[in-house]
């Protein structure tokens, strides 16, 4: 049994296929996924009078 395709003739380029395949997917992916928000880490409050 014969499982492959005949040649398209728009498809000219695999490599061109693949990399919009990957891009199609990769904007697939960033509208999906909510994206989170991370805290920036707390530095101590600096002193208002310096002591010796």
């Amino acid at each position: 049994m014969d499982t492959t395709f005949p040649p398209r003739p728009e498809v000219t380029d695999l490599d061109e296929v693949v990399d919009e395949l990957i891009a199609y997917d990769a904007a697939i992916l960033r509208e999906s996924v909510p994206v989170s928000t991370v805290p920036a880490p707390r530095t101590p409050a600096m002193p208002t009078e310096f002591t010796d």
